[in-house]
């Protein structure tokens, strides 16, 4: 193939991988797909295109395709949002707790700045009572980014978990802050008076 042809091919891939992602954006997965196919049957290459369509086939319901491609894109450039990606699905719907967190943990060492695979591996490690590995990861997700409310929320309920209600409580005011219609900052901040109050109730109550 001439260099002429190569960038002509290239420019053609990138313009199908433009047209897959107008159609996700529309729901329109099917015909994203075929369109990210395009891309790839011009640029087999294409690690992006590999990326978007595994994307489209995890949103369209089928996560066993999306591993692939996954899979696929990671064979041809290591990029730190396909690894997170990844480990999203292992973790949901497939329930591979520690291969989702390896994901997280490359995502992570490809961009210490991802602040999603941050929250990602925090919330799965909290899901499995590990709440103190889980509060060093929403740490850093708002370490990276202060107005992470999600990362706010998660690290609440964290510290809720550990007892520490005052600090819970303090968390989901800087998530409503953040963003005032966060129903579930609001319940946990309810969930965490209620715990409070039952503290200090006892306290006064042996004095």
């Amino acid at each position: 193939m001439s260099t002429r042809h190569a960038k002509s091919a290239g420019k053609e891939a990138k313009d199908w991988n433009a047209r897959g992602i107008s159609l996700k954006a529309l729901g329109r997965y099917q015909g994203a797909i075929k369109c990210y196919d395009q891309a790839i049957t011009l640029d087999v290459q294409y690690a992006v295109a590999w990326y978007n369509k595994g994307n489209a086939l995890r949103d369209f319901g089928k996560p066993e395709e999306a591993l692939i491609c996954y899979d696929r894109a990671i064979e041809i450039e290591e990029i730190a949002v396909v690894w997170h990606n990844k480990g999203h699905i292992l973790e949901h719907p497939f329930q591979k707790y520690p291969e989702a967190i390896a994901c997280y943990d490359r995502a992570i060492v490809i961009n210490p700045l991802l602040a999603e695979a941050w929250e990602n591996k925090g919330i799965l490690l909290c899901d499995r009572g590990a709440y103190v590995d889980a509060l060093t990861c929403f740490n850093r997700t708002i370490e990276i980014d202060l107005k992470h409310a999600s990362g706010w929320n998660q690290k609440g309920r964290t510290l809720y978990e550990l007892g520490r209600y005052e600090e819970a409580i303090a968390c989901c005011d800087r998530v409503l802050e953040i963003d005032p219609k966060h129903i579930y900052a609001r319940r946990n901040k309810k969930i965490a008076m209620r715990a409070l109050g039952k503290v200090v109730s006892g306290i006064s109550g042996k004095n």
